[in-house]
């Protein structure tokens, strides 16, 4: 009499998670995006980005919307993840790849939503940069920066597989 084996999906869970475990999943500014300059400037979007998130020392306060986006949506962020592996895991169709996209997409939103957001939070500007940029919305020369965050699906030695924004 000999032992029958079943697999009730314990094969599947096991690939998905080492397909899973071969990438890994990077959220800021990257990519063609992150090199755009700014309107006649030789600055691009990720210096300024940069400079905003820890600031310069030299006038420009940090106002931290990357690190600051992930601790406060931190807990959000968790749950997208898990529900995301339950479905990937669920749908033996949907890749690893495709899953990281997803929970990416999201979380660029969160990012999105903290810079746009920033009258709210984060150090006003200085009273000249209000008079040349006509306003006191900081993070807001132009919505640049907003549109510029990204994710990328990277693989193992660091490639990037595929990279998009909020809107794909």
């Amino acid at each position: 009499m000999g032992v029958e084996f079943k697999d009730t999906g314990f094969e599947l869970i096991k690939r998905k998670l080492k397909e899973l475990k071969q990438l890994s999943l990077t959220l800021g500014f990257q990519g063609p995006k992150a090199a755009q300059l700014y309107e006649e400037t030789e600055i691009n979007v990720a210096t300024v980005a940069t400079f905003q998130e820890l600031g310069t020392g030299a006038g420009v306060p940090a106002r931290s919307f990357l690190r600051s986006a992930m601790f406060e949506y931190r807990d959000k962020i968790v749950r997208l993840y898990a529900l995301a592996v339950q479905r990937m895991i669920r749908e033996p169709k949907l890749t690893a790849q495709k899953t990281l996209e997803r929970i990416g997409a999201s979380v660029v939103k969160l990012i999105e939503r903290k810079i746009e957001t920033a009258r709210g939070w984060a150090k006003p500007n200085k009273p000249s940069t209000i008079k040349r940029k006509g306003g006191d919305f900081p993070l807001h020369d132009t919505d640049l920066l907003s549109k510029s965050v990204t994710w990328a699906v990277r693989g193992r030695a660091g490639n990037i597989l595929a990279i998009g924004s909020s809107n794909g």
